[in-house]
Parts: C-alpha cells; structure tokens; sequence
C-alpha cells in the first residue's frame, strides 16, 4: 500500500490517481461535484478552499462540511476563511504595509489589531512569511 499524497491515507495507487485528479480540477468544475449534496460554492470559495486546505482533501472536505452547517449551503470565500480560522488577506496586507515602513510601532500596532481579532502571533508570522497569492 502506498500512502496518498492528497490525503496522507494509505491507499492504493488507482485511488492515489483518483485523489490527485480530484485536486486538480479546475474551479469550474465543482458544480457537478456538488450538486448531489446540493451546495453552492460562491465567488472564489473553491481557490480559498484549496488555499486554506494547503491541498489536504481531508481538510478540505471537513472544512467544506463546517461551512455548510455554520452558513447552509451557499458557502461564500468568508465563511470558508471564518472556518477554517484563516487570517483575511487584508489583515495580513496591513501587516505587510507595516512592516514596509520600518517603524516598529506600526508593525506592533498592526499585528495587536490581528491578535485582537482573535488570531495567534505565531499564526500571523507564518501567514506574513508565506503570504496568500
């Protein structure tokens, strides 16, 4: 058995293809693939799925499944990043524009207002070093 590198589970090779496949399919293929559950991924919901999954199916699908029971079946791009406890991409251009000013106090003002929203420091950093694109 070979371990999935979608998925980390241990499958074999067919299903490891089929996984794969499965990943990269375009965005505008996932009105067939969810049409049998009768969800709707609105605007961009499938790139910041993918974004926040980091490509793990399994956090995708549980991720996907916590946005329909938190908002019904039209999944909006916010609900998917409010799930999955992402940083907005605003917050983190602020961070960003910050740190560019070489001022301390602003990148210590800017990175108070994340934590104040509820985000980590080390969760920040991160996300600061490798930015969403």
């Amino acid at each position: 058995m070979e371990r999935c590198l979608s998925c980390s589970a241990p499958c074999a090779l067919k299903l490891a293809a089929l996984c794969a496949a499965i990943l990269s399919l375009p965005a505008s293929v996932d009105a067939p693939l969810f049409a049998a559950e009768d969800v709707t991924l609105e605007g961009k919901s499938m790139e910041t799925l993918a974004r926040v999954s980091n490509g793990d199916l399994r956090k995708a699908i549980t991720t996907l499944q916590s946005a329909v029971r938190l908002q019904g079946p039209r999944v909006r791009p916010q609900t998917v990043l409010d799930v999955a406890g992402a940083i907005p991409p605003a917050a983190v251009q602020a961070v960003m524009r910050a740190c560019a000013t070489d001022s301390f106090q602003a990148v210590q003002d800017a990175v108070t207002d994340v934590i104040a929203d509820g985000f980590g420091v080390r969760c920040t950093a991160l996300v600061c070093f490798n930015p969403p694109t």
